[in-house]
Parts: C-alpha cells; structure tokens; sequence
C-alpha cells in the first residue's frame, strides 16, 4: 500500500501532539490548560470541520467518567472502605507481611470497581498509620499499595478512566466499543502477576528510608513545625527574660529563631532579653504542642489575627495536615500569589517536602505535587478546603462526620447493580454510569455537593481535548501515516515484535506523561498499524490498554504513583530500581498473553 503524502494539515497535528507531549512531561502549565490550548490549535487551525474541534466534549467518555467519579465517590462518603481498612489490621495479626499481603489483594479488588486514584486516597493516610502501628517505614507498603491499585485498574473497563477513554475511541476509529469485563481475564493474570512480584521479588527492592528501630524518633522530628506564636497580656511570662521561659528550658523540646518586636527582628543569643506582650516569636515546636502552648501559656497563633470571625465559630483553631495531590491547581504556585490565606481562611504553619521541614518564607515557596502543610483554622474553614479537591487531607477529624455510614449497604447495592447492568443489560454503560450516579445522590449516599466537587473537572475537559485530537489525527490521515511510516519498519520482524514494540513505546510514553495522554496519544497510531498489517484490531487494542496503565518505572506516569512519593520519602531511582523489572515481567506476560485471548 502505497504511503500517503505528507500534507500541511498533517504537519500542524503531528506538531500539536509533539507539543502536548513536551508540555506533558515539562509540567510548565497545567492540565486545564494544556486542553484549552489543544482545543484552540484544533479551532484556529482548521485541521476539523467547524465546530467539529469540540466534538471530544460530546463525547460519552467525559460524562461517562464524571458519572464515575460521583459512584465513586459515594461508595467512598459511606465510610465502607474506611471501615474494611481498619479491618486489615486485625486480619493481619500485627504481621507486617500478611499485612501486606491482605492490603494489596483488597486494595487490587476494591480498584477494579472504584477509580484506582481515589482509593489510594483513601488508603494512603490509613496506610502510613498502619506503618507506625507495625513499626514499619511507610516505604516498605506504600508503593506497593499504588502498584496495586494500577494493576486492579486494568481488570474492568470502570477500573481507570485511561479503559474508558480507548472504549471511546471506538466512535473515532469505527470499532465496538470496550465491554464491562472484556479484558478482565487478561487484567487478571496480568494483575496476579504483578502481585506475586510485589509480594515475593521486590521485597529485596523496596526502599527502606527509615529503619523501624529508628522510625518512632524519626516521625516525632517529622512532626516539628515551624510555627509564628504571638505573646499576648495573658501569657504567664511576659516581662520575663527568655532564658527563664518555658520554652528554653523544655530540654529541646522547642527552638526559637527570632523575636519580631515592631520593626526589629532579635536573633539568638538572647542573653537578658525579655518578651514583652505583642511580640512575635517564630520557633520550631512539635505539633502535639501547638495546642498546649495555646491553652497553657496564653500564646496566641499569628493565625489568629488573620481569620474571619465567621470562620472561627464556636470552636477553636485547629489544625490538620493535607498534602497536595498530583494535578493540583496549587502545583508550581506560590501561597503569596493563590492568596492562600484570605481564599481559605487557613494559615500554613509548615510545609514538608520529602520529609523536610522548610524553614524559610513560606509564602515564596513554590509548592509541588506530594508537599505536606500543615495547617491552622477553624473546622469550617478546613472542611471547606478539604472539598475542593485542591488538597488531600491526611489528618483530619471532619472525615468521621462527614461519613453516612446507615448508607453504606445502599451504597454496595447500587454499585453492584450497577455493575451487573453494564455487563449483561445490553444497554449503553454512560446510561446506566448516570443512573448509578443519580441513585447515590438520590439515595442520600453523597449530597449534591459533594457529588459536584467528586468530579475532577480537568480530567473531563482533557478527556474531551485528547479525543478531539484523536479525531484530528484520523482525519487529517496523520495517524495513516505515522503508522505506514512505523510499519515499514516493524513488517519484517514478525507479528509478536509488532505488539512487543507497541506496547514498548506506550508503557515508555505512559512513564513520561500520564497514562490518559499516552493512550490518547498512541492509539491511532497503533490501530492504523494493526489495520495496514492485518492484525486483529483488538489485539492492538488491548495492548495500548495494558501498557498505557504500565507506569511503574517513574513517579510522574501515574497519579498514584505522585500520590505516594512525598508521603513515602521516595527519590525518583527508587522507582527504576522497583518498576523497571515489573515493566519488563509484564511486559513479556502481555505479548504472550494477548495473542492468546485476541488471536493475531
């Protein structure tokens, strides 16, 4: 067959994805906008008949996602999953190896069902508790609780939004749409296989960043914060010399950088300096201690003078720790440019990166994916923080009110009907994905709300941007000639190392951007190669799905992944050392296993 010749059109949609790719793996703008910027490339080009360049957002897979964000998210607000984590830790005995054990097989169940991000959201805190219970370093689990959660995804078509948007490419590129279990069999001996390492091979692996005989005085520096007091007419000691203070004499417990009285800021030694009533004391304190020296000493947090009396309350200030989950509208910002603190009420009193507690201008700092902060305000103002989706929090009590624990079997009812209907009722699964999202605000399993804000809006518009493009490449006969181009080169070794190479190339690209990107990205091309060389569409296919969700080797492939590396204290060649052989054993489990299931 004859190639086709290279046109204008062609260049200009080869070029935007060369570009979303860079701006992928370079982070410099954020998602939204990446989308917004594939949606006016596609608009001012031309490449698509007018209007037809947001077609992606008539797409089902958007709404079909949005729906399962809201089922998610339901099941989630019962509290069920919270209550079968805490069960994990009597099944296992206080045994961190059947403990282990038991996490990832309920972990890799759960995901098959559920979006694989929001149950490591949920396990990620719940997880890290368990680690100081069995005096072990979160290392050493949560890794293995995000590989886990992938591999689960790959059992359903629900499991991960990456199954949903390849089914939706099905309008794109003419081929039927992906079934609920369609590639369940395979998602399972991939998904066992992917166990088996974790729990037996990559044990010898696994980073250990702290050693459990060291992991109590470590997590107690771990929870020292830098933090702004101010001394009030109340406080015990005012007019006293700091020498004679309660805060020098606590055996290290506490330690003061500088007093900030007016415009001068006193810095150690404080030889025969006394505190006087208004000044500012900044020192690094424990966080069981921040209350104390609030209610015993009379010293007052600098958050105090900062929020709104509505958002005080009744109650006290407060705080609570949330870490900032991959994708995040506050990655690469600065708290001083979100005006962090008149949006939300809160004051950050630390931030932790890694591990570390930085201890400079806090508002200067520009905050990436898996920073923790800890936070001072009142009840409403956290709670409202915590619904933005903006952070994750870690340490919270509001999570306990906020669950419906009496819907929990409703919950399980719907999600199984739900289940059953897109496998066996024949009718179209964004239908039935609506109804199950309408029971479960119907049904009082989530409010209205926080059905909303369970919608992560920015995957949606990408979703719809990435199919859009997608079009773009079919139409414009690009991904026709990418693929002939691809094929020249592919034809002479056989049809095994055509699937080897593809799935390759997708798991390498899904290890650079994320793993929705990769396969909007790489399927076109990988049908048209399929197509030209006589190949059972769905083979291809099904290994675009397998390997686009194979981001084990890098932290940036996966949101998981992301979601664990700061809470772990990860560095990045744990993850080469750790994913690059599972990459390669499933991997090789996939080009044996696919042929069989969807003969070539």
């Amino acid at each position: 067959m004859e190639a086709p010749v290279l046109t204008c059109d062609m260049i200009i949609v080869l070029s935007l994805v060369v570009t979303v790719l860079v701006l992928f793996i370079g982070e410099w703008i954020p998602l939204e906008g990446i989308s917004l910027f594939t949606f006016a490339v596609l608009g001012f080009s031309g490449v698509l008949p007018e209007g037809k360049f947001l077609s992606g957002l008539s797409s089902s897979a958007p709404w079909m996602v949005a729906a399962l964000f809201v089922v998610g998210a339901g099941f989630l607000h019962t509290g069920m999953v919270h209550a079968l984590g805490f069960r994990i830790l009597r099944w296992s005995g206080n045994s961190p190896r059947r403990f282990l054990l038991i996490l990832m097989v309920i972990v890799l169940i759960v995901s098959a069902f559920i979006n694989n991000t929001a149950v490591v959201a949920v396990f990620l805190p719940l997880t890290v508790l368990w680690a100081r219970q069995l005096n072990v370093a979160p290392s050493r689990l949560l890794m293995p609780l995000s590989f886990c959660a992938i591999l689960g995804g790959t059992c359903t078509l629900i499991g991960t939004s990456t199954n949903v948007v390849i089914s939706a490419f099905s309008d794109v590129l003419n081929f039927e749409p992906l079934s609920m279990f369609e590639m369940s069999k395979m998602g399972i001996i991939y998904a066992l296989t992917g166990l088996a390492y974790m729990f037996f091979i990559s044990i010898y692996f696994m980073p250990d960043r702290q050693a459990p005989a060291e992991l109590k005085s470590n997590l107690q520096m771990r929870e020292k914060y830098l933090t702004e007091f101010q001394v009030t007419e109340e406080t015990p000691f005012a007019g006293q010399s700091v020498d004679e203070t309660p805060l020098t004499n606590s055996h290290g417990t506490y330690k003061i950088f500088n007093i900030v009285r007016d415009e001068e800021v006193i810095t150690p030694p404080f030889e025969n300096q006394t505190l006087e009533a208004g000044d500012m004391i900044l020192m690094e304190t424990p966080t069981d201690h921040i209350n104390l020296l609030q209610e015993k000493y009379m010293l007052s947090l600098k958050v105090d003078h900062h929020l709104r009396d509505r958002d005080k309350g009744a109650e006290p200030v407060r705080l609570a720790e949330t870490m900032i989950p991959p994708g995040s509208r506050l990655v690469g910002k600065t708290l001083a440019h979100l005006h962090f603190r008149l949006t939300h009420h809160v004051v950050v009193l630390a931030i932790q990166r890694r591990s570390k507690v930085l201890d400079h201008g806090f508002s200067s700092v520009r905050l990436k994916s898996g920073d923790i902060l800890l936070l001072s305000g009142s009840d409403q103002a956290i709670e409202r923080l915590g619904n933005t989706r903006h952070v994750t929090m870690l340490s919270n009590r509001l999570e306990e009110h906020q669950m419906r624990p009496k819907k929990a079997w409703i919950a399980l009812m719907i999600l199984v009907a739900f289940v059953l209907g897109a496998s066996f009722s024949g009718l179209p699964i964004v239908a039935i994905s609506f109804v199950a999202a309408g029971a479960m605000v119907g049904f009082g399993c989530l409010s209205l709300e926080q059905a909303y804000l369970s919608i992560s809006w920015k995957i949606i518009l990408f979703l719809g941007s990435a199919i859009s493009m997608g079009e773009a490449l079919e139409a414009t006969k690009a991904a026709d000639y990418l693929a002939h181009s691809i094929m020249a080169f592919l034809q002479p070794l056989g049809y095994t190392y055509i699937i080897l190479g593809i799935y390759v190339l997708t798991s390498f690209i899904s290890s650079l951007v994320t793993n929705n990107a990769a396969a909007a990205i790489m399927l076109p091309f990988a049908y048209g190669i399929g197509v030209k060389m006589g190949i059972d569409p769905r083979a291809i296919i099904m290994t675009v799905l397998f390997a686009s969700s194979a981001a084990f080797a890098t932290p940036i492939g996966y949101q998981t992944n992301l979601f664990i590396y700061g809470p772990g204290g990860y560095r990045f060649r744990d993850f080469l050392l750790v994913g690059i052989p599972l990459n390669i054993l499933l991997g090789v489990v996939s080009v044996v296993m696919i042929p069989y299931f969807w003969p070539l």
